[in-house]
């Protein structure tokens, strides 16, 4: 196996960062095979609120794994704190992770934390391109197409910069 990380699977990162304004920052570790993807939210996340958020979002992916029928190997919902900005993190097994888990998560955020959500601008508006955008990077994850691969990408004054080990 490579340990060269496939263009179709780095086009798929980029293209799902750029599309989901929420999600500040994406890593990938094909050793691992899972995939972290960090919301920011303005200020700091006190104990209860990321116990209610973490319960919130558990019960819900619970739910949407139940009706898939799926069997999760990772799933974990943690915070880091830095500074004025928390990040929000959910790692997840990148084999039966799907597009609508993400916006799952970022739904359940966003309703809970309200204007604090941290939101770059600039996605595309059209239809149908952003669950397309997601879908084609889980499916070139699932692939193998990263394998042997690490991948980081995140936002920085409005620009996506993406690392490669």
């Amino acid at each position: 196996m490579s340990s060269r990380l496939a263009d179709g699977a780095v086009g798929s990162v980029l293209s799902a960062l750029l599309r989901c304004p929420e999600v500040m920052k994406l890593r990938y570790d094909a050793a691992s095979g899972s995939l972290v993807y960090s919301l920011a939210v303005e200020g700091d996340v006190s104990a209860q609120c990321e116990r209610v958020l973490s319960k919130r979002v558990r019960g819900a992916l619970d739910a949407l794994f139940a009706l898939d029928r799926l069997s999760p190997s990772v799933v974990e919902f943690r915070q880091e704190r830095l500074g004025k900005v928390s990040l929000l993190h959910m790692e997840r097994d990148v084999a039966t992770m799907s597009p609508e888990e993400v916006y799952l998560t970022v739904d359940l955020v966003s309703e809970l934390m309200g204007e604090r959500l941290v939101m770059e601008s600039g996605g595309t508006d059209e239809d149908g391109v952003e669950e397309d955008m997601l879908g084609s990077m889980l499916e070139a994850l699932h692939e193998g197409k990263a394998l042997g691969s690490r991948l980081m990408a995140c936002r920085e004054s409005g620009r996506v910069l993406l690392f490669h080990k």
